[in-house]
């Protein structure tokens, strides 16, 4: 299960660029489902690439909601298959956000490869059989 929230940037940038913040994304079905957040996208220097936000799997068990972790995957170019591939890890960092208190946040800056005005994919990745 992976839900994915999109953005272009430019990685020739030497100022950090936040881009518009996209609405906490929510994939219903059955529980257990993915939700998200992509609260920054920016380029601090050429050739690196800063991602935070959130990111969880949602489990329902009699009534009451619990919550697990999820991996990061970022690709750049295009959507997984077309562009480069980062795995990030799990979405471990604390976040004491109201209502998303746990550690399922992640915030990180890597080395890319790609230059020019690239679309950068990210994904919320569940490794679980459900």
């Amino acid at each position: 299960m992976k839900i994915m929230m999109k953005r272009s940037i430019s990685l020739l940038l030497t100022l950090v660029m936040v881009l518009a913040m996209v609405p906490v994304i929510n994939v219903y079905a059955e529980a257990p489902y993915l939700q998200g957040h992509l609260d920054v996208i920016s380029c601090p220097e050429p050739g690196k690439l800063h991602v935070a936000g959130w990111g969880r799997k949602v489990h329902k068990n009699d009534n009451n909601l619990s919550y697990e972790s999820v991996e990061i995957h970022v690709y750049v170019g295009g959507p997984a298959g077309v562009g480069v591939g980062y795995n990030l890890g799990p979405a471990s960092k604390y976040r004491g956000d109201k209502g998303l208190e746990g550690n399922y946040g992640f915030d990180t800056t890597f080395e890319v490869k790609q230059y020019g005005t690239q679309e950068v994919t990210v994904y919320l990745v569940s490794l679980g059989m459900d």
